[in-house]
């Protein structure tokens, strides 16, 4: 038995133990691009490979060569068995595409153990993960004294483990360092049963979100957020964690759609940032792409069009290769947005994107906030095609819509108002009055609750798309006088952030 002497090294708390864990937790899940991509999401592990290969790059593609260097020199370190299963865990140093993570840990249980991957809890692959190469690269990252220690590990579920060399970090120290993290790890006050019970009011939250107004929906989406964010001011297990940052996400996201219909740009955006950072600390790919896809909304509908676009297409590039609702509607805003300045050839070629993605979509129906069935497809190509002046497919997409949404049904939703004034839109050019008229009878047909400031801003679209020469018109003087008697900004509270 050698022990390997490091006086300097610093011994590692149970909090640097928890925290690297769950950076290794999300990298397995994300792929290392994810490092290059978010390196403020992987404190630990980005300090130790600043410390290893310098200063970090700016350029995107130079910066994932130099994690994918940084990372492989420091996996060089663990045994020689564990080098080609933590490389393929996380996905370093490989072109193309993110694998599934069910998919890499099938390959890396056959590179360590040469037999077919099992999927029950005390497999090999728990032994691989959770306590050979998380514990493996913690020591590493922590720069742990540890134990020269040769011992064969015990069978699991039938399956013997080869001997490994560990090159001075023994079992007793690993077997320590996991003790250590699984008691800091488990405990917590919100139990399973408990984060279900927030999980399904959260669910039904989105339900009621389309349609309920805005100040009916904060007002929930508010108590429920603050019932979330009292219980992550504990210790909570990672999971538990995990799936409170995505609930607080999601709140959150209601919160700041619910400010943006009311006019309260500021106070959306600001909870639209905080809807971003606890989406990122979550584990939701999906999540992360719905933040960013539904905040475009807010500069699309108040004079940010360039904004709009760049958020789009960062919730695409972090889908990547995942296709879910979320990334359909963000190609889709993308679309609505490029047609509305102008540029055709990135419109059509957004449509074309998001009518693949939809077609890819498994479950296309729901009737929640997040749900992105064809009559949401076609909402928003409804507002593209009337900015691409191209009235005949415009109108085949309108039409289509309403009829899917149910137009003049009992329940009320804001999406058919906003289909019925892109067609108003559209008729501004080659029918003035129509088009006021149109206009005017949509929001007067608007329910009092959710005659927010969104409903205007469009209405007053209308009036910007009219000819110069029809601006003096009756119908447009009556339509302008309308708005004004109505723009009384909805000023509901922010509520805490």
């Amino acid at each position: 038995m050698r022990v390997r002497e490091r006086t300097s090294d610093p011994v590692p708390t149970s909090e640097s133990t928890e925290a690297l864990m769950l950076e290794l937790q999300r990298l397995r899940k994300a792929g290392l691009s994810d490092l290059a991509v978010r390196s403020m999401r992987y404190p630990h592990l980005s300090a130790e490979l600043h410390r290893r290969a310098g200063p970090v790059p700016r350029d995107t593609a130079e910066r994932l060569a130099w994690v994918n260097a940084a990372f492989s020199a420091l996996v060089a370190e663990l045994p020689v068995e564990a080098r080609d299963p933590a490389m393929v865990l996380f996905h370093a140093g490989r072109p193309g595409r993110l694998p599934p993570l069910d998919d890499r840990r099938r390959v890396a249980d056959q590179l360590y153990t040469g037999r077919a991957y099992a999927r029950t809890p005390d497999t090999i692959q728990r032994i691989l993960e959770r306590d050979l190469l998380d514990p493996l690269l913690a020591a590493i990252l922590l720069r742990t004294p540890a134990e020269h220690d040769l011992a064969r590990p015990a069978p699991v579920s039938g399956v013997v483990l080869r001997p490994v060399p560990l090159d001075g970090v023994g079992f007793g120290t690993l077997d320590h360092l996991r003790i250590s993290a699984e008691t800091v790890l488990t405990s917590g006050t919100v139990s399973p049963a408990r984060m279900t019970l927030i999980e399904e009011t959260v669910d039904q939250l989105r339900r009621d979100h389309v349609r309920q107004s805005p100040a009916v929906m904060l007002s929930a989406a508010l108590t429920e957020f603050g019932e979330v964010i009292s219980q992550q001011q504990h210790r909570q297990p990672t999971r538990i964690a995990a799936r409170l940052s995505e609930a607080a996400g999601t709140l959150a996201i209601l919160a700041a759609d619910s400010l943006m219909k009311a006019g309260n740009t500021t106070a959306s955006h600001a909870w639209y940032r905080t809807a971003r950072l606890a989406a990122d600390d979550g584990l939701s790919v999906e999540l992360q792409v719905q933040v960013r896809a539904q905040e475009a909304m807010l500069p699309y509908y108040y004079g940010d069009l360039p904004r709009t676009i760049d958020l789009a297409q960062e919730a695409q590039a972090i889908a990547g290769s995942f296709v879910c609702p979320a990334v359909c509607l963000a190609a889709a805003a993308e679309a609505r947005a490029w047609a509305r300045l102008g540029n055709h050839t990135a419109a059509e070629a957004a449509i074309g994107r998001a009518s693949n993605l939809f077609d890819q979509l498994g479950e296309k129906s729901g009737a929640d906030a997040f749900a992105f069935p064809e009559k949401r497809l076609l909402l928003y190509f409804s507002g593209a095609l009337t900015y691409l002046n191209q009235p005949d497919r415009a109108a085949a997409v309108q039409d289509r819509a309403l009829n899917l949404y149910g137009d003049g049904a009992a329940t009320f939703t804001l999406d058919p108002t906003l289909i019925h004034l892109d067609r108003a839109a559209g008729l501004a050019l080659r029918d003035a009055d129509g088009a006021c008229q149109l206009a005017r009878e949509t929001i007067h047909d608007v329910p009092t609750g959710h005659l927010t400031q969104i409903v205007l801003t469009r209405g007053a679209d209308v009036l910007a798309a009219l000819p110069t020469s029809a601006r003096a018109l009756p119908a447009a003087a009556d339509l302008r006088a309308l708005l004004t008697n109505l723009r009384e900004p909805a000023v509901l509270p922010a509520g805490p952030r």
